[in-house]
């Protein structure tokens, strides 16, 4: 079993490695067919370094959230760093920022409480957006 410094070690591993991928893959004009999907998300994050988000670069649903491998880009990399999404929850922007793909910036919440936190943002004229 592994502690809890191993598993954010590990974590920070993989979010170093997929900043080291965008970045190199800025350079490529073209992706390799059939690209693995880590890949093809690296390709279109930029981050932003006022904010630390990785805003999603392609296209976007109505709601304003990055579409990515037939779901959205934020949960995609929520998987891939951390695991799988209980079906009862949501992940929420702690940057309220929904084109942000960060880990860091992501958080598995209930419905209620993503929805308080939009809430309590929108209230108090939060402009991280």
């Amino acid at each position: 079993m592994q502690s809890t410094c191993q598993k954010k070690e590990r974590m920070m591993n993989k979010i170093t490695k997929i900043l080291r991928l965008s970045e190199s893959l800025k350079r490529e004009k073209e992706l390799p067919f059939r690209a693995a999907p880590i890949v093809r998300f690296a390709k279109n994050i930029e981050v932003d370094s006022k904010t630390g988000c990785w805003r999603w670069g392609a296209s976007l649903n109505n709601a304003g959230y990055g579409n990515f491998n037939q779901s959205s880009a934020h949960r995609f990399i929520y998987e891939f760093v951390f695991g799988s999404i209980s079906d009862k929850l949501q992940i929420d922007h702690l940057c309220r920022n929904r084109r942000c793909c960060n880990p860091n910036h992501l958080e598995m919440v209930t419905a209620s409480e993503n929805i308080w936190r939009g809430f309590k943002c929108r209230k108090s004229k939060c402009t991280n957006h």
